[in-house]
Protein backbone atom coordinates (compact mmCIF):
# COMPACT_ATOMS: atom_id res chain seq x y z
CA UNK A 1 0.00 0.00 0.00
CA UNK A 2 1.50 3.57 -0.68
CA UNK A 3 2.83 5.08 2.45
CA UNK A 4 1.42 8.31 1.64
CA UNK A 5 -1.96 7.17 0.95
CA UNK A 6 -1.76 5.42 4.26
CA UNK A 7 -0.99 8.69 6.12
CA UNK A 8 -3.41 10.45 4.79
CA UNK A 9 -6.14 8.37 5.74
CA UNK A 10 -4.77 7.35 9.12
CA UNK A 11 -4.54 11.05 9.43
CA UNK A 12 -8.30 11.94 7.74
CA UNK A 13 -9.53 9.20 10.51
CA UNK A 14 -8.07 11.20 13.68
CA UNK A 15 -9.58 14.57 12.44
CA UNK A 16 -5.34 15.48 11.98
CA UNK A 17 -5.92 16.87 8.12
CA UNK A 18 -8.71 18.27 5.50
CA UNK A 19 -10.51 15.36 3.81
CA UNK A 20 -8.29 16.79 0.59
CA UNK A 21 -5.21 15.28 0.44
CA UNK A 22 -2.39 17.82 -0.02
CA UNK A 23 -0.22 18.40 -2.91
CA UNK A 24 3.15 20.12 -1.65
CA UNK A 25 7.17 20.35 -0.87
CA UNK A 26 7.08 20.08 2.57
CA UNK A 27 9.38 22.16 5.19
CA UNK A 28 13.34 21.61 5.02
CA UNK A 29 14.49 19.43 8.11
CA UNK A 30 16.27 21.67 10.76
CA UNK A 31 19.33 20.37 10.52
CA UNK A 32 21.18 22.70 12.82
CA UNK A 33 21.52 22.22 16.49
CA UNK A 34 18.76 23.75 18.62
CA UNK A 35 19.05 27.16 20.81
CA UNK A 36 21.04 26.80 23.57
CA UNK A 37 22.34 23.55 22.52
CA UNK A 38 25.89 22.98 21.96
CA UNK A 39 27.24 21.91 18.50
CA UNK A 40 27.97 18.52 17.86
CA UNK A 41 31.94 17.84 17.14
CA UNK A 42 32.60 16.79 13.66
CA UNK A 43 31.90 13.23 12.90
CA UNK A 44 34.29 10.29 12.11
CA UNK A 45 32.38 8.66 9.63
CA UNK A 46 34.01 5.29 8.74
CA UNK A 47 33.27 5.22 4.71
CA UNK A 48 31.93 1.27 4.72
CA UNK A 49 29.95 2.07 7.64
CA UNK A 50 28.89 4.91 6.61
CA UNK A 51 28.29 4.09 2.54
CA UNK A 52 26.49 0.15 3.63
CA UNK A 53 28.51 -0.88 0.79
CA UNK A 54 31.73 -3.50 0.90
CA UNK A 55 34.38 -4.56 -1.93
CA UNK A 56 33.44 -2.11 -4.89
CA UNK A 57 30.06 -0.49 -4.36
CA UNK A 58 28.37 -2.75 -6.49
CA UNK A 59 24.65 -3.62 -4.95
CA UNK A 60 22.96 -6.27 -6.84
CA UNK A 61 20.93 -5.00 -9.29
CA UNK A 62 17.84 -7.38 -8.55
CA UNK A 63 18.56 -6.89 -4.74
CA UNK A 64 15.25 -6.34 -2.80
CA UNK A 65 13.74 -3.48 -2.31
CA UNK A 66 14.37 -1.54 1.41
CA UNK A 67 11.73 -1.17 3.49
CA UNK A 68 9.67 2.37 3.02
CA UNK A 69 10.53 4.88 5.61
CA UNK A 70 8.01 4.90 8.61
CA UNK A 71 6.18 7.39 9.73
CA UNK A 72 8.83 9.00 12.27
CA UNK A 73 11.49 8.95 9.62
CA UNK A 74 8.73 10.94 7.14
CA UNK A 75 8.85 13.49 9.88
CA UNK A 76 12.13 13.63 10.75
CA UNK A 77 13.07 14.36 7.49
CA UNK A 78 10.61 17.16 7.14
CA UNK A 79 8.40 15.67 4.49
CA UNK A 80 5.63 14.94 7.17
CA UNK A 81 1.69 14.98 6.53
CA UNK A 82 2.23 18.57 4.64
CA UNK A 83 4.27 16.75 1.65
CA UNK A 84 2.07 13.55 1.61
CA UNK A 85 0.82 15.03 -1.75
CA UNK A 86 4.28 14.26 -3.46
CA UNK A 87 4.05 11.07 -1.92
CA UNK A 88 0.33 10.85 -2.99
CA UNK A 89 -2.08 8.75 -5.00
CA UNK A 90 -4.27 11.15 -6.53
CA UNK A 91 -7.74 10.04 -7.30
CA UNK A 92 -7.92 6.90 -4.93
CA UNK A 93 -10.26 6.71 -2.10
CA UNK A 94 -9.39 5.84 1.49
CA UNK A 95 -11.14 2.25 0.43
CA UNK A 96 -8.45 1.51 -2.46
CA UNK A 97 -4.86 0.66 -2.27
CA UNK A 98 -1.96 1.65 -5.20
CA UNK A 99 -2.12 -1.92 -5.32
CA UNK A 100 -5.89 -2.28 -6.29
CA UNK A 101 -5.58 0.16 -9.19
CA UNK A 102 -2.00 -0.90 -10.61
CA UNK A 103 -2.02 -2.57 -13.94
CA UNK A 104 1.05 -4.91 -15.11
CA UNK A 105 3.47 -3.79 -17.59
CA UNK A 106 2.55 -6.89 -19.49
CA UNK A 107 -0.91 -6.05 -20.15
CA UNK A 108 0.11 -3.03 -21.57
CA UNK A 109 2.07 -4.94 -24.17
CA UNK A 110 5.36 -4.21 -22.40
CA UNK A 111 6.81 -7.27 -22.30
CA UNK A 112 9.97 -9.26 -21.84
CA UNK A 113 10.24 -10.93 -24.92
CA UNK A 114 9.14 -8.03 -27.13
CA UNK A 115 11.92 -6.36 -29.35
CA UNK A 116 13.55 -2.92 -27.86
CA UNK A 117 11.50 -0.76 -30.26
CA UNK A 118 8.14 -2.22 -29.32
CA UNK A 119 8.74 -1.82 -25.52
CA UNK A 120 9.76 1.74 -26.30
CA UNK A 121 6.58 2.35 -28.24
CA UNK A 122 4.30 0.80 -25.57
CA UNK A 123 6.52 2.18 -23.05
CA UNK A 124 5.77 6.41 -24.28
CA UNK A 125 2.03 5.20 -25.19
CA UNK A 126 1.18 3.70 -21.65
CA UNK A 127 2.42 6.81 -19.76
CA UNK A 128 2.09 9.71 -21.75
CA UNK A 129 -0.53 11.82 -20.82
CA UNK A 130 -1.41 9.11 -17.86
CA UNK A 131 -1.97 8.62 -14.25
CA UNK A 132 -1.61 4.84 -14.43
CA UNK A 133 0.17 2.76 -11.98
CA UNK A 134 2.70 0.43 -13.87
CA UNK A 135 4.19 -2.46 -12.05
CA UNK A 136 6.95 -3.88 -14.01
CA UNK A 137 7.47 -7.98 -12.80
CA UNK A 138 11.11 -9.20 -12.43
CA UNK A 139 12.90 -9.60 -15.69
CA UNK A 140 15.08 -7.15 -18.34
CA UNK A 141 12.95 -5.18 -20.43
CA UNK A 142 14.94 -3.42 -23.77
CA UNK A 143 14.25 -0.15 -24.63
CA UNK A 144 15.43 1.41 -27.59
CA UNK A 145 16.58 4.90 -26.88
CA UNK A 146 18.24 5.56 -30.54
CA UNK A 147 17.67 8.53 -32.11
CA UNK A 148 15.76 10.68 -30.62
CA UNK A 149 15.34 8.84 -27.09
CA UNK A 150 11.62 8.32 -25.39
CA UNK A 151 9.73 11.01 -24.47
CA UNK A 152 7.28 10.57 -22.12
CA UNK A 153 5.15 13.78 -21.91
CA UNK A 154 2.55 15.20 -18.77
CA UNK A 155 2.71 11.66 -16.39
CA UNK A 156 1.39 12.02 -12.94
CA UNK A 157 0.90 8.39 -12.28
CA UNK A 158 2.85 5.41 -10.70
CA UNK A 159 6.09 3.31 -11.98
CA UNK A 160 6.98 -0.18 -9.67
CA UNK A 161 9.69 -2.26 -10.27
CA UNK A 162 9.30 -5.67 -8.87
CA UNK A 163 12.37 -7.29 -7.09
CA UNK A 164 14.82 -8.06 -10.42
CA UNK A 165 13.22 -6.00 -12.96
CA UNK A 166 15.42 -3.44 -14.48
CA UNK A 167 15.26 -1.76 -17.96
CA UNK A 168 18.40 -2.01 -20.56
CA UNK A 169 18.36 0.53 -22.79
CA UNK A 170 20.39 -0.15 -26.12
CA UNK A 171 22.38 2.72 -27.01
CA UNK A 172 24.77 3.83 -24.83
CA UNK A 173 25.39 7.23 -26.70
CA UNK A 174 22.09 8.74 -25.79
CA UNK A 175 19.60 9.53 -23.31
CA UNK A 176 17.54 6.19 -21.78
CA UNK A 177 14.17 7.87 -20.76
CA UNK A 178 12.92 11.37 -20.44
CA UNK A 179 9.96 12.52 -19.08
CA UNK A 180 8.76 16.26 -19.33
CA UNK A 181 5.84 17.88 -17.73
CA UNK A 182 3.58 16.48 -15.66
CA UNK A 183 2.75 16.69 -11.81
CA UNK A 184 2.97 14.01 -8.53
CA UNK A 185 4.79 10.88 -10.90
CA UNK A 186 6.51 9.13 -8.49
CA UNK A 187 8.64 5.88 -9.07
CA UNK A 188 9.78 3.08 -6.82
CA UNK A 189 12.29 0.34 -6.85
CA UNK A 190 13.46 1.60 -10.71
CA UNK A 191 16.46 -0.07 -12.02
CA UNK A 192 18.11 1.08 -15.17
CA UNK A 193 21.36 -0.07 -16.96
CA UNK A 194 22.71 -0.39 -20.86
CA UNK A 195 23.51 -3.16 -23.47
CA UNK A 196 26.64 -2.45 -22.81
CA UNK A 197 28.31 0.73 -20.34
CA UNK A 198 28.38 3.98 -22.25
CA UNK A 199 32.55 3.82 -23.23
CA UNK A 200 32.62 7.87 -23.55
CA UNK A 201 31.00 11.29 -22.48
CA UNK A 202 28.57 12.23 -24.76
CA UNK A 203 27.32 15.53 -23.94
CA UNK A 204 24.17 16.47 -22.92
CA UNK A 205 22.65 12.66 -22.33
CA UNK A 206 21.98 11.73 -19.38
CA UNK A 207 20.25 8.58 -18.47
CA UNK A 208 16.93 9.78 -16.75
CA UNK A 209 16.39 13.11 -17.61
CA UNK A 210 13.38 15.04 -16.13
CA UNK A 211 12.02 18.38 -17.49
CA UNK A 212 9.87 21.06 -16.36
CA UNK A 213 7.99 18.40 -14.35
CA UNK A 214 6.44 19.04 -10.17
CA UNK A 215 6.48 16.72 -7.29
CA UNK A 216 8.67 13.96 -8.81
CA UNK A 217 8.83 11.17 -6.56
CA UNK A 218 12.22 8.80 -7.15
CA UNK A 219 12.32 6.32 -4.25
CA UNK A 220 15.16 3.24 -4.16
CA UNK A 221 16.31 3.74 -7.70
CA UNK A 222 19.95 2.25 -9.10
CA UNK A 223 21.49 3.98 -12.08
CA UNK A 224 24.31 1.87 -13.97
CA UNK A 225 26.06 3.43 -16.55
CA UNK A 226 25.16 6.74 -18.54
CA UNK A 227 26.83 8.76 -21.03
CA UNK A 228 26.14 11.88 -19.17
CA UNK A 229 24.58 11.92 -16.19
CA UNK A 230 22.84 9.57 -14.27
CA UNK A 231 19.91 11.32 -12.92
CA UNK A 232 19.19 14.89 -14.33
CA UNK A 233 16.57 17.41 -13.48
CA UNK A 234 16.21 20.67 -15.21
CA UNK A 235 13.87 23.35 -14.03
CA UNK A 236 11.72 21.29 -11.57
CA UNK A 237 9.62 22.28 -8.93
CA UNK A 238 9.85 20.21 -5.66
CA UNK A 239 11.85 17.05 -7.00
CA UNK A 240 12.40 14.50 -4.39
CA UNK A 241 15.27 11.99 -4.74
CA UNK A 242 15.19 9.05 -1.61
CA UNK A 243 17.65 6.38 -1.47
CA UNK A 244 19.48 6.26 -4.80
CA UNK A 245 22.88 4.41 -5.89
CA UNK A 246 24.17 6.00 -9.07
CA UNK A 247 27.32 4.54 -10.81
CA UNK A 248 29.35 4.48 -13.48
CA UNK A 249 28.16 7.54 -15.30
CA UNK A 250 30.55 9.46 -17.45
CA UNK A 251 29.24 13.15 -16.32
CA UNK A 252 27.61 13.51 -12.46
CA UNK A 253 25.88 11.32 -10.15
CA UNK A 254 22.90 13.39 -9.66
CA UNK A 255 22.16 16.89 -11.26
CA UNK A 256 19.75 19.49 -10.52
CA UNK A 257 19.72 22.98 -12.99
CA UNK A 258 17.41 25.37 -12.22
CA UNK A 259 15.00 23.69 -9.60
CA UNK A 260 13.24 24.85 -6.77
CA UNK A 261 12.40 23.26 -3.17
CA UNK A 262 14.97 19.84 -4.12
CA UNK A 263 15.33 17.38 -1.55
CA UNK A 264 17.87 14.82 -1.65
CA UNK A 265 17.78 11.94 1.04
CA UNK A 266 20.39 9.21 1.13
CA UNK A 267 22.30 9.04 -1.94
CA UNK A 268 25.15 6.76 -2.87
CA UNK A 269 27.45 7.77 -5.92
CA UNK A 270 30.37 5.82 -7.13
CA UNK A 271 32.70 6.18 -10.07
CA UNK A 272 31.25 9.14 -11.82
CA UNK A 273 32.88 11.20 -14.86
CA UNK A 274 32.12 14.56 -13.00
CA UNK A 275 30.57 15.90 -10.09
CA UNK A 276 28.96 13.43 -7.10
CA UNK A 277 25.98 15.67 -6.97
CA UNK A 278 25.39 18.95 -7.80
CA UNK A 279 23.11 22.28 -7.85
CA UNK A 280 23.50 24.67 -11.01
CA UNK A 281 21.54 27.97 -12.04
CA UNK A 282 23.62 28.37 -15.61
CA UNK A 283 21.88 32.20 -15.18
CA UNK A 284 18.80 33.64 -15.24
CA UNK A 285 17.22 30.68 -13.22
CA UNK A 286 13.87 31.75 -10.95
CA UNK A 287 13.27 28.47 -9.15
CA UNK A 288 16.00 27.42 -6.36
CA UNK A 289 16.69 26.22 -2.69
CA UNK A 290 17.12 22.54 -1.97
CA UNK A 291 18.30 20.48 0.96
CA UNK A 292 20.11 16.96 0.60
CA UNK A 293 21.36 14.53 3.43
CA UNK A 294 23.01 11.42 4.06
CA UNK A 295 25.28 11.91 0.96
CA UNK A 296 28.39 9.62 0.10
CA UNK A 297 30.37 10.15 -3.27
CA UNK A 298 33.18 8.19 -4.00
CA UNK A 299 35.92 8.10 -6.93
CA UNK A 300 34.51 11.61 -8.56
CA UNK A 301 36.42 12.53 -11.25
CA UNK A 302 35.73 15.95 -11.06
CA UNK A 303 34.39 17.68 -7.31
CA UNK A 304 32.23 15.84 -4.94
CA UNK A 305 29.35 17.98 -4.61
CA UNK A 306 28.58 21.07 -5.96
CA UNK A 307 26.84 24.47 -5.78
CA UNK A 308 27.07 26.77 -9.03
CA UNK A 309 25.30 29.65 -8.91
CA UNK A 310 22.29 28.52 -7.04
CA UNK A 311 21.46 29.61 -3.95
CA UNK A 312 19.47 28.43 -0.47
CA UNK A 313 21.20 25.32 -0.75
CA UNK A 314 21.97 23.55 2.69
CA UNK A 315 23.97 19.90 2.24
CA UNK A 316 24.65 17.84 5.90
CA UNK A 317 25.93 14.88 7.37
CA UNK A 318 27.70 13.83 3.69
CA UNK A 319 31.29 11.91 3.37
CA UNK A 320 32.87 12.77 -0.03
CA UNK A 321 35.98 10.04 -0.67
CA UNK A 322 38.10 10.89 -3.55
CA UNK A 323 37.81 13.33 -6.12
CA UNK A 324 39.98 14.66 -9.27
CA UNK A 325 38.94 18.25 -8.59
CA UNK A 326 37.39 20.12 -4.59
CA UNK A 327 35.63 17.65 -2.67
CA UNK A 328 33.63 20.58 -1.98
CA UNK A 329 33.09 23.02 -4.82
CA UNK A 330 30.77 26.86 -4.74
CA UNK A 331 31.61 28.97 -7.37
CA UNK A 332 30.07 31.57 -9.86
CA UNK A 333 31.40 31.16 -12.62
CA UNK A 334 32.21 33.20 -15.87
CA UNK A 335 32.82 31.27 -18.10
CA UNK A 336 28.96 29.37 -17.99
CA UNK A 337 27.42 32.54 -16.97
CA UNK A 338 26.06 31.35 -13.94
CA UNK A 339 24.36 33.12 -11.23
CA UNK A 340 26.25 34.16 -7.70
CA UNK A 341 25.52 31.44 -4.83
CA UNK A 342 23.75 32.96 -1.88
CA UNK A 343 22.73 31.42 1.31
CA UNK A 344 24.62 28.15 0.88
CA UNK A 345 25.41 25.91 4.03
CA UNK A 346 27.56 22.60 4.17
CA UNK A 347 27.59 20.99 7.51
CA UNK A 348 28.03 18.06 9.34
CA UNK A 349 30.24 16.03 7.02
CA UNK A 350 34.29 14.47 5.85
CA UNK A 351 36.16 14.77 3.04
CA UNK A 352 38.94 12.56 2.49
CA UNK A 353 41.63 12.88 -0.27
CA UNK A 354 40.18 15.55 -2.49
CA UNK A 355 42.25 15.87 -5.95
CA UNK A 356 43.51 13.07 -5.61
CA UNK A 357 42.64 10.51 -8.13
CA UNK A 358 44.67 11.17 -11.44
CA UNK A 359 42.76 10.68 -15.03
CA UNK A 360 43.86 7.67 -17.47
CA UNK A 361 45.87 9.43 -19.47
CA UNK A 362 48.16 10.96 -16.59
CA UNK A 363 46.33 14.83 -15.94
CA UNK A 364 45.31 15.91 -12.53
CA UNK A 365 42.13 17.71 -11.92
CA UNK A 366 42.08 21.89 -11.07
CA UNK A 367 41.26 22.98 -7.24
CA UNK A 368 42.60 20.05 -5.77
CA UNK A 369 41.49 21.03 -1.80
CA UNK A 370 38.76 19.66 0.24
CA UNK A 371 36.92 22.84 0.23
CA UNK A 372 36.89 25.69 -2.71
CA UNK A 373 35.00 28.89 -3.13
CA UNK A 374 34.80 31.44 -5.63
CA UNK A 375 33.03 34.29 -6.63
CA UNK A 376 30.97 34.21 -3.57
CA UNK A 377 30.28 37.04 -0.58
CA UNK A 378 26.92 36.46 0.63
CA UNK A 379 26.06 33.94 3.75
CA UNK A 380 28.57 31.35 2.03
CA UNK A 381 28.79 28.59 5.25
CA UNK A 382 30.92 25.55 6.06
CA UNK A 383 30.83 24.17 9.40
CA UNK A 384 31.54 20.96 11.65
CA UNK A 385 33.37 19.34 8.38
CA UNK A 386 36.65 16.90 8.90
CA UNK A 387 38.86 17.10 5.96
CA UNK A 388 41.57 14.32 5.56
CA UNK A 389 44.58 14.33 2.96
CA UNK A 390 44.04 16.65 0.17
CA UNK A 391 46.09 16.72 -2.58
CA UNK A 392 47.34 20.11 -1.82
CA UNK A 393 45.30 22.23 0.65
CA UNK A 394 42.15 21.46 3.17
CA UNK A 395 40.76 24.95 2.39
CA UNK A 396 41.82 27.56 -0.88
CA UNK A 397 39.28 30.48 -2.16
CA UNK A 398 40.07 31.33 -6.00
CA UNK A 399 40.89 34.83 -7.92
CA UNK A 400 37.95 36.31 -7.85
CA UNK A 401 36.50 38.76 -4.53
CA UNK A 402 35.66 35.64 -2.22
CA UNK A 403 34.01 35.33 1.57
CA UNK A 404 32.91 32.91 3.12
CA UNK A 405 32.22 31.65 6.74
CA UNK A 406 34.11 28.45 8.25
CA UNK A 407 33.27 27.30 11.76
CA UNK A 408 35.23 24.15 13.22
CA UNK A 409 37.20 22.83 10.47
CA UNK A 410 39.17 19.97 11.65
CA UNK A 411 41.61 19.79 9.55
CA UNK A 412 44.25 15.98 9.39
CA UNK A 413 46.88 14.77 7.24
CA UNK A 414 45.87 11.62 8.83
CA UNK A 415 43.99 9.31 6.50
Amino acid sequence: MALAHVLWCSSLKEGVVDSNPPRGGGAKPEASPRKGEAARPPKEMDLVKRSGIEDGFVPAAGEPPREPPSRRDLLRMGVGLAAVGLLGVAGLSCGETMEDTAVSAHSLDIRLSNAARTNRENLVKALTNSDKHVVFPAGDYLIDNSGTPPIVRNFGGGVSFKVGARFVFTDNRTKGLVFEGGTGARFYGLRTTFSTLPPVRVAGNPCLHFIETTDTLIQDVIVNGSAGAGLLFGRCVRPYVEDATIRNTRADGLHFAGCGDVRVNKLRTNNTGDDGLAFLDYGGATLHGGYATDIVVQHAEARGITVVGQRDVEISDFLIAGTTGAGIYVAHEVSYSTGTPRNVHYHDGEVVRAGTIVEADGRVGANRYSIFYNGVTDLIRFSRIVSRCPAVDHVRTGGQSSKATLTDITKSNTC
